[in-house]
């Protein structure tokens, strides 16, 4: 029960069970009032303590109290006598005297409208300049902005034109931008690819309309791995189409190989054995796993005393047991990409296979432009570094011509130096044995003899590697990466 002035309290609200300020005057303090009002009567005071009403009264504005105990007086205010008649009300209105800012209105970011759809003539011009690019991609200069308002729809609007392309390849395009080490400016590539189309006869083998005769190789190397997780029901099946997709990877000029981890071979008589996918650029590891369902079951003996010895408590309950059973739907998987069979389609890879091959295609062309442009950055480099080379080698061929000419000229000076040391000794009557000496001495000199052209200076590369690149760093190369 709720007690008088509380309300009860709702949930998520704490402070709805506080008592709330009145509105209004009760019966009581109504009472206490007009005795106040008469002028406190001595033959009709209320009953019990009636000046606690009277402090109430009070910290209204009704009334005026005055002295304690037998001097105890109250008065009623004006304000209490239009309360008391009902002109003004208990609780007056407070005049608001803080000035609060406008409040911000957040409104949501303004939704840029979609970029207008290309014209056919757009696209057919787009897919004239893409036919001829100068490596893999084709690769044209643009800002992430560009790409999206520009590139992007047209480029989706030319993926869904079969008519152009053909049915049998595939659009591929992502903006790469611009990065220190591998991006030497934002730009957008663009590549036609052909689409995995399985051999026919491959085909009648992955459906099991055709037997095999003769296993690929690599599939009975697989079978005694650790990624063959497939039950005896279901092995031949899954033999089946392992040798198909190895024999698609074959056909796209990939190899399949099989290999040991080396890492065992010291302590280990079981070594642990992968088959993999090995493209240009990368090494997928192949997996076979079928999935399984999982049905409840009751625990063994074992398993209940086995509880009861590790509970901490009786009444810890017992945790839930499962049996799984391998259902037949099988998953391959190479390297993070996979193709299953789903409850729908119980069958997929059978027809779907080729889907793993095309994901496999879309990574190594990613990889091929990105190794592509490397090798363009590389050889634009080593440009530079030839040509900076070059001029070093230049500079100090230069630097040794002029240091071999200015030895020449200082030996010049100092014979000069001596005839003239000389002309002044006979002037100043030297000691003729002294003459004589000094003449033979100057005599055996011939400064002009030995004075001819230097031979080249020894330039090594190592040596003036450091020079080389800040040389080659502030130079330039004439190559155009870009189609556009």
């Amino acid at each position: 029960m709720t007690p008088k002035g509380f309300q009860a309290a709702r949930p998520g609200y704490p402070f709805d069970n506080e008592p709330m300020a009145a509105t209004t005057l009760n019966e009581r303090q109504k009472e206490v009032l007009h005795w106040i009002n008469d002028g406190c009567p001595a033959d009709s005071v209320p009953q019990g303590n009636y000046k606690i009403s009277a402090r109430s009264l009070e910290g209204h504005g009704l009334v005026k109290i005055k002295g304690h105990g037998q001097t105890w007086k109250a008065t009623v205010t004006a304000r209490g006598k239009r309360v008391l008649a009902g002109i003004e009300p208990l609780v007056k209105q407070r005049k608001r005297t803080a000035v609060f800012p406008p409040r911000p209105i957040e409104r949501p970011a303004p939704v840029p409208p979609p970029p207008p759809k290309p014209s056919d003539e757009v696209v057919e011009a787009l897919y004239k300049r893409l036919r001829n690019p100068k490596g893999v991609a084709y690769r044209a200069l643009c800002s992430e902005e560009s790409f999206k308002t520009i590139w992007e729809p047209r480029l989706k609007a030319l993926a869904h034109r079969e008519d152009l392309i053909g049915e049998d390849m595939v659009l591929h395009y992502e903006f790469a931008p611009r990065h220190y080490l591998r991006e030497p400016a934002s730009h957008v590539w663009v590549a036609l690819v052909k689409k995995v189309v399985f051999d026919p006869r491959n085909l009648d083998i992955a459906t099991g309309e055709k037997r095999v005769n003769k296993f690929h190789p690599m599939v009975g190397k697989f079978s005694e791995g650790k990624h063959f997780k497939v039950s005896p029901q279901t092995q031949p099946r899954a033999r089946r189409l392992l040798h198909v997709l190895f024999k698609e990877v074959e056909r796209l000029a990939w190899t399949v190989a099989y290999e040991r981890d080396e890492r065992y071979y010291s302590y280990a008589h079981n070594v642990p054995s992968y088959v993999k996918v090995k493209t240009k650029h990368r090494s997928y590891e192949v997996k076979v796993v079928e999935a399984h369902d999982s049905f409840q079951r009751e625990p063994t003996k074992q398993e209940i005393e086995e509880h009861r010895r590790w509970a901490g408590s009786s009444d810890m309950p017992t945790r839930k047991f499962y049996t799984q059973v391998k259902n037949g739907r099988l998953s391959i998987e190479v390297g993070f990409r996979s193709v299953r069979d789903t409850k729908r389609k119980p069958e997929r890879l059978d027809t779907e296979l080729s889907d793993l091959l095309d994901a496999l295609v879309e990574i190594e062309l990613a990889d091929s432009v990105r190794a592509e442009m490397k090798e363009i950055q590389d050889s634009a480099w080593q440009r530079r570094l030839d040509t900076a080379a070059k001029l070093v080698a230049q500079r100090v061929q230069e630097d040794h011509e002029w240091k071999t000419l200015t030895e020449q000229a200082a030996r010049w000076h100092e014979y000069v130096s001596v005839q003239q040391f000389l002309a002044a000794a006979r002037e100043g009557g030297v000691d003729p044995d002294y003459l004589a000496w000094s003449a033979r001495v100057v005599g055996r000199v011939k400064p002009l003899s030995d004075v001819e052209i230097p031979a080249p200076a020894k330039f090594d590369r190592y040596d003036h590697r450091a020079e080389i690149e800040a040389v080659a760093g502030r130079l330039t190369d004439d190559f155009q990466w870009w189609d556009e």
